[in-house]
């Protein structure tokens, strides 16, 4: 008999939830009803949890489906999450930091279903490793994705990372492993929210790569990212020049993190992995730089689009994909 799995995925802009129905046979996962809302993160966490619980019930009566229906839970926080107690202990969304949202949404939802809980950016590159371009992947290396190592890096509101190892998620003792946005990437550089400078946050994300831009034109108007990639398209020298300087921080940074896991694969997620530009040149540069010549893992666009985190938040639910 088959299972109702959700899939909740909460980012810094916006939330998306996913109804799955879970195969007997095999355990995988078909899509039966998703919806996405904005975050509105400025609201408070009260708020945020009641516009989760509203879209949860919304899909459960256009499913025509009970509370009662639903199996299991799976959801993805923005920001670290102790494993321990499966809380949120940091992250640029504050809103969630010290509060229980999984029991939270349970009491709201009346509900005894198992909840599982992990960082979106986990959830990100579990859905890749598995499914997505870790399966491309080993495909093209004729094995199989429990045999590979998966880093995902989101560069989008802010620059996170999920490592899968052997194709699950590797969250490490308090759910850090792979805070890959907070390492110091410029020393003595930019003030970061976790109370450090240089974080690779402040240097990768899109409103990063808008301010490299937007400070070195001194424009009153500021160009959005889709703006200035826009002009890198019209061979603004200016914009490219941007690119450049994007691209040279980008590259130190998978640098260090080849010297850290030594992946087969670098998965990007994000706003700005749809740009084809930052891929172009990055596994030949990396093969110049790394500690052992010659070497690069792929470094892939993602396969399963922006739909990835909620999907992997699913996959939570699925004992065999998390350590």
């Amino acid at each position: 008999m088959s299972e109702i799995i959700v899939g909740i995925d909460i980012g810094g802009t916006k939330i998306e939830a996913c109804f799955y129905e879970k195969s007997s046979i095999d355990n995988s996962l078909s899509e039966l009803r998703k919806k996405r809302i904005p975050t509105q993160r400025d609201k408070g966490y009260e708020f945020v949890l009641e516009n989760i619980v509203s879209l949860l019930k919304e899909l459960l009566s256009e499913s025509s489906l009970q509370i009662s229906d639903i199996n299991a839970i799976g959801i993805g926080l923005p920001g670290t999450v102790d494993p321990k107690t499966t809380m949120m202990s940091n992250g640029n969304t504050g809103i969630f930091i010290g509060n229980d949202f999984g029991q939270d949404l349970k009491e709201k939802l009346k509900t005894n279903s198992p909840i599982f809980i992990a960082n979106d950016a986990n959830c990100f590159a579990l859905a890749e490793a598995r499914l997505g371009a870790g399966l491309v992947l080993a495909n093209e290396k004729s094995t199989s994705v429990d045999q590979l190592t998966t880093l995902g890096v989101i560069l989008g509101t802010g620059c996170g990372g999920g490592l899968c190892i052997n194709g699950k998620i590797h969250a490490g003792a308090n759910g850090a492993a792979a805070e890959i946005g907070h390492m110091i990437l410029v020393t003595n550089g930019t003030n970061c929210f976790c109370g450090q400078r240089g974080c690779a946050e402040q240097y990768l994300s899109g409103s990063a790569f808008e301010n490299i831009y937007n400070l070195k034109v001194q424009s009153e108007d500021p160009r959005s990212g889709k703006e200035i990639f826009d002009l890198i398209h019209s061979k603004d020298s200016m914009a490219l020049d941007c690119l450049n300087h994007y691209k040279e921080n980008l590259t130190t940074f998978l640098r260090m993190m080849c010297s850290f896991y030594d992946p087969d694969l670098i998965v990007f997620g994000g706003g700005l992995s749809n740009q084809e530009m930052i891929y172009q040149g990055i596994e030949q540069k990396l093969k110049e730089i790394n500690f052992i010549k010659g070497t690069s893992p792929a470094i892939r666009k993602n396969t399963l689009g922006d739909s990835a985190g909620v999907l992997g938040a699913a996959l939570l639910t699925r004992a065999k994909d998390i350590n």
